[in-house]
């Protein structure tokens, strides 16, 4: 078979393996925009198999579109078209418009787990793209009920975006024995991301140490809650780094916390790094906020979103280091099954022969 994947996403050097593996798998070219903010120019190492093209309001996931990848769709004449992008974008609409008038099958993928109600021409795309598409893969699971809410009927997967590489995921968990518990989170620092849940919890916590990775608007509302709390000899911020490093930071700490609150639009969507803790054999700590649950499974604690109380009751317990271990070792066997790249390669082109061979039936769960 052969596949053209269009994503924007693959500028991202983490997911260059992913490209590498759907290779040795299937005849595929991935369509990326010629740039894109803080990645810069495309230059991964994989040849004529990528087709950076030049794009119009690159940077802006909903905005931007290709010029001339109609040119691309017909030198490479696929067999299914992967549109890696959201129903309703603009790049989405171009691609299935030029796939519909070639007779090719398309799928499209979604985040989107809250239903919204988007103005025009937002609702347009969606509503031609979803009409005419052979499939619809969420990211989690409640972005397919989402869709089958507005009246999707077709096919659908649920098959995360990304995985982490083998190479990255630890044989064996590393459990420290230290008197204090270091917990860290590692992504933007914007309000949903709910720490002064965690600030709260940790104020009657005086062996936890807390390091917060990255960089964003609310780091300033922080900082005050913090000194407020009388916790700032508790919390130290580090700057953002690159996502090819985090590995040996992640396994500094003993816990990853990602306490995300839900807002009327947004909920957490994944949460990449705490599969990216569990490959490392780091616990992880999360709110009960979107998909969170669904992605630690047995493998981590949960805790009520907002709740302070819950989440130090969850921390006190990971002082433990025998659940801590448990915890631990369940995390790197949920990766190896559900989370690596050779898996999410396998779950697509699962679906994509599913989607070729049958595409009257409902629905495929691959997680």
């Amino acid at each position: 078979m052969k596949v053209l994947l269009i994503s924007h996403a693959c500028v991202i050097p983490v997911t260059w393996s992913k490209i590498e593996i759907f290779r040795s798998q299937c005849e595929i070219r991935v369509v990326v925009p010629h740039i894109w903010p803080y990645y810069g120019s495309y230059h991964s190492p994989s040849g004529d198999l990528v087709v950076p093209l030049k794009s119009f309001f690159y940077g802006k996931n909903h905005f931007h579109f290709y010029k001339n990848i109609n040119d691309t769709i017909l030198n490479f004449k696929p067999d299914l078209i992967h549109i890696d992008e959201e129903p309703y974008s603009f790049v989405t609409f171009q691609a299935a418009f030029y796939a519909k008038k070639l007779s090719i099958p398309y799928l499209v993928f979604t985040w989107q787990n809250i239903w919204k109600r988007y103005p025009w021409p937002f609702s347009s795309t969606e509503a031609y793209v979803l009409n005419n598409c052979a499939g619809l893969i969420g990211g989690n699971a409640e972005s397919i009920k989402v869709f089958i809410k507005k009246g999707y009927e077709g096919p659908t997967a649920v098959i995360p975006q990304f995985g982490v590489e083998s190479k990255f995921v630890d044989s064996v968990a590393r459990i420290h024995h230290g008197s204090r518990l270091r917990i860290g989170f590692l992504g933007r620092f914007v309000a949903e991301k709910g720490l002064n849940t965690v600030f709260n919890a940790i104020t009657k916590l005086p062996d936890v140490q807390l390091e917060l990775v990255g960089a964003g608007p609310a780091i300033s509302e922080w900082k005050h809650a913090i000194s407020d709390l009388g916790i700032s000899h508790q919390v130290h911020f580090s700057n953002p780094i690159a996502s090819t490093d985090i590995w040996p930071l992640l396994r500094t700490w003993d816990v990853l916390v990602l306490p995300s609150l839900t807002k009327s639009n947004w909920k957490e969507q994944f949460g990449r790094v705490l599969i990216e803790a569990m490959a490392v054999g780091t616990c992880v700590l999360g709110s009960s906020s979107g998909e969170i649950p669904q992605v630690i499974g047995d493998a981590g604690l949960i805790f009520r979103e907002s709740d302070h109380l819950d989440c130090a009751e969850k921390l006190k317990r990971l002082h433990d280091p025998i659940l801590r271990s448990l915890l631990a070792a369940r995390g790197l066997k949920r990766v190896l099954k559900n989370y690596t790249q050779e898996r999410i390669v396998e779950q697509s082109l699962d679906f994509y022969n599913y989607v070729f061979s049958s595409g009257k039936k409902r629905s495929l769960c691959c997680v």
